[in-house]
């Protein structure tokens, strides 16, 4: 079920708001640093946690989901709130992780948390690393510098 395309383009402009802030957030940058001891398995285990959480109608996690979660910092553990930082700043790269929605990706379903979880776990990249290189459109994923090609093991 997709939502309304204008609640869409809101949540849209508030998570780009959001992800603004999140570039400030020392726990975001050690992570994506890999200054930290919150790494990939962390970040992993506690989606999957917090999976039915963050997503109480069961029909993925959509970006009005997530931002209410970012809304109620006191609802979470100082890591699961990390957590969903890392998953608003990185929501369409995760979303379009499999192309398992006819039209535009709008949500993270299980089957986009298993390619993530595959995807970090082979290529030994973090979610900065793989987001830099490469982004979906259209159902295909492209290098974002033009030459650059695909991430290790992709």
């Amino acid at each position: 079920m997709s939502e309304d395309p204008e609640r869409q383009s809101a949540v849209q402009s508030a998570l780009s708001d959001v992800a603004f802030f999140l570039k400030n957030d020392p726990d975001v940058q050690a992570y994506e640093a890999r200054e930290s001891a919150f790494d990939n398995g962390a970040f992993l285990k506690l989606l999957d946690q917090c999976f039915s959480t963050l997503d109480p109608d069961n029909n993925g996690i959509s970006l009005n989901e997530v931002m209410t979660a970012l809304r109620q910092p006191e609802k979470f553990s100082r890591d699961q709130y990390v957590m969903i930082s890392l998953t608003a700043k990185y929501f369409d790269l995760i979303a379009n992780m499999s192309d398992d929605e006819p039209g535009k990706e709008t949500v993270i379903t299980q089957k986009d948390k298993d390619m993530l979880a595959r995807s970090l776990q082979d290529s030994n990249l973090n979610l900065a690393e793989l987001h830099l290189w490469c982004f979906t459109r259209d159902g295909q994923i492209r290098a974002t510098t033009p030459g650059m090609g695909l991430p290790p093991l992709a």
